[in-house]
């Protein structure tokens, strides 16, 4: 490939990340106007599970330990299922898209505390981080926005918690190839998700069979195919052929889309505490994600 090309090939994949994950909280409210909350997470996850299962092939499936399937399955409930239903119930209450957006972002900095109480070393800077992140997340607990809704706040500052903990628990763990991997994780959540929904969720899940939810459906499928599979592989790709801070920058940049969207479409509007929060919370994970220069060493004569 050219360099030109590699650069147009890096800048769509950025565009994708940006822009599509940047637009999955409006369409996840616009989902859960029609659609049961944890059943409509867990039908993603498992078809999305199903689709990328079948990208994997036999062959690395085959392949696959007793021991690596246990730890795909705990990182499955515990990120797939538990912290994506926890965000979505916490939209379905009515805590505000964009504010969803810059809680789910605190998620480094939870996932740093997890790392140092395993036995990883955390730079001065990054704690410098956690530390102004923690303060703008707390900041936008004085959101009045928050106020009536305690439960959907409690969920929404859990959702990332348990995002943190899921990923240090596959960063610890002996896992299959990615592709194989992302595909168990979505599968045994969306599994799992799917029958928490038809115990707890069944009426609404029985007046689906008689209610048109249209517009509810193609926001689903928009979460599907764009928020999950495109832009995941669109993700993966960055992953394998930038620098880790470019790759990661979806942190930074899908918050402010996700405000954004949210006061133009949704007619959302956000405490003036949230606009000194929401900074803070970036600056954070700019300072966590970013490594002290090294001092160079000596030449030798």
């Amino acid at each position: 490939m050219t360099a030109n090309g590699a650069r147009w090939k890096t800048v769509l994949a950025l565009l994708t990340v940006y822009l599509v994950w940047g637009t999955t909280q409006y369409a996840t409210l616009l989902a859960v106007q029609g659609l049961p909350p944890v059943f409509m997470t867990g039908a993603r996850f498992a078809t999305a599970g199903l689709i990328m299962l079948a990208f994997a092939g036999a062959p690395a499936l085959l392949s696959l330990s007793a021991r690596q399937a246990f730890n795909c399955v705990v990182a499955g409930t515990i990120m797939s299922f538990a912290s994506f239903a926890l965000a979505v119930l916490a939209i379905a209450q009515g805590v505000p898209t964009g504010l969803v957006a810059c809680i789910i972002a605190t998620m480094p900095l939870w996932l740093t505390l997890f790392a140092h109480g395993g036995g990883e070393r955390t730079h001065a800077v990054g704690w410098v981080g956690v530390l102004v992140g923690i303060s703008g997340a707390g900041l936008l607990l004085l959101d009045g926005n928050l106020h009536f809704v305690p439960l959907g706040t409690g969920m929404a500052f859990l959702s990332p918690m348990l995002w943190a903990a899921g990923s240090y628990w596959v960063r610890r763990s002996d896992m299959p190839p990615m592709a194989l991997a992302s595909a168990i994780q979505w599968l045994s959540g969306g599994l799992i998700g799917i029958a928490v929904g038809l115990i707890f969720e069944a009426d609404e899940v029985w007046r689906l069979t008689t209610e048109n939810q249209a517009s509810a459906w193609w926001a689903w499928a928009y979460l599907l195919v764009f928020g999950t599979l495109l832009t995941y592989t669109a993700y993966l790709w960055l992953v394998r052929n930038v620098s880790a801070p470019l790759a990661g920058s979806n942190a930074f940049v899908n918050p402010v889309i996700a405000v954004g969207i949210g006061a133009a479409v949704a007619g959302e509007r956000l405490d003036t505490v949230s606009f000194i929060a929401i900074p803070l919370v970036l600056l954070g994970l700019v300072l966590i994600v970013s490594r002290p220069r090294q001092p160079r060493s000596p030449k030798r004569n």
